[in-house]
This record gives C-alpha cells, structure tokens and sequence, in this order.
C-alpha cells in the first residue's frame, strides 16, 4: 500500500520557499495606479488584451508588487494561454503561478472594479489601458537611453556613443510607431 501522496503520476511539489511579503504600493502614485489598471485589465479582460502585452519584459513593472503578478501572469503563458483558457480558468492559473504573497493580489486584481465595464466598449477600454502601459515603459526606456548618451564622450568612444545613439533612436522610433496606432 502507497501513501496517497506517492500515487503514480503526481508530482512531488518542493515546499516553497519563505517569501517575504511585497511592499504595497502606493495607491496615489499614478505609476502604481496605472500599472494596477493594467494587470486588472489584463486578468479579467484576456480576450481584448493586444498581443504586445507578452512581450513586456521582466522590467516592465516598476511597482516590486506588481512586477510579481506580471511575472505570474507570464509563468502562467502570459495573455496568449489566458484568451484560450477564459476568464475564470485563466485567473486560476495565474494564481497557480504566483508566489504566495501575491496570489492575493491576483486575486484582488481579478475582482477590481475597472473604470469601463460595458461589453460593446471594455475591449477598446482595455487595449488603450495596455497601449498606456507599453507607452509609459518606452517612455522610461527612452529617458534611459537619453541619460546613457549624455554620460559617454564621443571623442573618448565613438562606437559606444554611436550604439547609444542608435539605441535610442530605435526606441523613440517604436515608441512614435505605438502612439501612431500601428502595434498591435
């Protein structure tokens, strides 16, 4: 006779390591604020989220918070996995994914009340809410791009200065093309 967690097939789950518990965010930084709309949109709207969302990097997030449920949601196989699942599956498997502390978030944010809720408008809510958030994380890459530039001397390094130069022009350049409407 077999304990029941030895049964053929189950798989023996490390336990998870202590976690400390994140930082709130702020609820008045309009960051935090965005970032939150965002991820709410994201879990309870799937269907209407634009396909640039799974391309969001790690450093997409700049609440520690936040970043956590975005890392869940990625675990999870990001908007893509999540439009196949539905909603409410979709939310599970997010949770599933989300280190202890934040899988209250994901919930919180599964259940948020979103400023747009009507069926024939969420969808264009919701893309805008996630344009919003790819827009603003260009914005922090293009401002880093610019401080990079202004801290290398062209006269001491020009191929550094010249890749700086075109690394930012690559990124006004995508960030011009967002706000044109032509990323989906």
């Amino acid at each position: 006779s077999r304990p029941d967690d030895a049964r053929p097939g189950a798989e023996a789950r490390p336990p998870e390591p202590e976690v400390p518990a994140l930082p709130l965010p702020d609820p008045r930084d309009p960051v935090a604020r965005r970032e939150r709309l965002a991820l709410a949109a994201v879990l309870q709207y799937p269907q209407h989220v634009p396909p640039m969302f799974d391309d969001l990097g790690e450093d997409a997030f700049a609440v520690p918070a936040w970043r956590a449920v975005h890392a869940a949601i990625r675990a999870a196989g990001g908007v893509r996995e999540g439009r196949s699942l539905g909603a409410g599956h979709w939310v599970e498997a997010v949770v599933e994914q989300a280190a202890e502390p934040v899988r209250g978030l994901v919930t919180e944010l599964a259940v948020a009340p979103l400023p747009e809720d009507r069926e024939n408008v969420v969808g264009g809510y919701v893309a805008g809410v996630v344009r919003g958030l790819v827009d603003l994380g260009l914005t922090r890459r293009v401002a880093d791009a610019k401080s990079r530039l202004q801290r290398l001397d062209p006269s001491v390094d020009l191929a550094a200065y010249q890749e700086a130069f075109a690394a930012l022009l690559a990124v006004e350049a995508e960030r011009r093309t967002l706000r044109e409407g032509e990323i989906a």
